[in-house]
């Protein structure tokens, strides 16, 4: 049997001005483009994003929930007739895989409604996803009193990434806020460390040439039932330690990939 899973080794890439660089021209097929790779950001001294440095990060959570969609496909899929062992198997990874997938997109779908509506303050009605974040909607609605931008690409030392949006938040003050969607469980909404990591990097980032943020949000959306939205608020007394998290594995991202691009040799 050979190799069942693949490794995802999709990463987004930035150049230091702040443009994206997540695909490259394929030289063997002109008009075509590929995934920007590790070669590729050598040759083109390219940043890598907060999210590309976070996946070093063991993510137990996501793991076991990855682990639990190929358990129950491999439960539930019936098998086919004369279907072999390694047959079998392949199909319980594509429909797990599907799972993942279909959670992946939903959120793409999720995000794109609170993206419109910062951006251009319409309603997206006809997304399939829209009646999971209008209760969202109607909150940034009230409790947003000055948006300073939204889905904008802030650059640090060496490192890119886009932020969801900054902006004043009543009772709050000036926010670095990312939007997550994840199901809540016991109605609770789970927050992870890296979580926190990231809006500390983009906070950084962006304090390097705008007015830097006092708070650090994750603003949890429900991706199953309708609700109004979780505000996670990280505390600011952590900010600095957490930086400092994210530097040291950003020196640990450029020791295993030995690619520094803040030196680029």
């Amino acid at each position: 049997m050979g190799n069942l899973v693949s490794a995802n080794s999709s990463s987004h890439w930035y150049h230091p001005t702040g443009g994206a660089c997540h695909s490259v021209p394929m030289k063997t097929k002109p008009g075509e483009t590929r995934a920007t790779t590790l070669k590729d950001a050598r040759a083109l001294n390219l940043y890598p994003s907060v999210t590309n440095i976070l996946g070093i990060l063991d993510k137990p959570m996501l793991s076991a929930w990855k682990q639990e969609q190929a358990i129950l496909a491999a439960l539930t899929l019936p098998r086919r007739d004369g279907e072999t062992d390694d047959e079998f198997a392949k199909r319980v990874v594509e429909d797990a895989s599907s799972q993942v997938r279909d959670a992946a997109d939903k959120g793409v779908q999720i995000h794109a409604v609170v993206e419109e509506f910062l951006l251009t303050g319409k309603r997206m009605e006809t997304n399939p996803c829209y009646h999971l974040c209008e209760p969202t909607i109607n909150w940034l609605e009230v409790n947003v009193t000055n948006l300073h931008y939204a889905e904008k690409t802030v650059v640090g030392q060496g490192y890119a990434g886009k932020l969801d949006f900054k902006a004043e938040i009543k009772d709050l003050g000036l926010c670095i806020v990312d939007t997550k969607t994840r199901k809540r469980t016991n109605g609770k909404f789970a927050v992870y460390d890296e979580n926190g990591l990231q809006l500390s990097a983009y906070l950084e980032a962006d304090a390097i040439v705008h007015q830097r943020a006092n708070n650090r949000v994750s603003l949890l959306i429900d991706s199953v039932e309708p609700g109004a939205p979780h505000l996670h608020v990280w505390p600011e007394e952590d900010h600095e330690q957490s930086f400092n998290c994210f530097q040291n594995l950003f020196h640990v991202w450029t020791y295993i990939k030995n690619y520094n691009p803040v030196n680029p040799s």
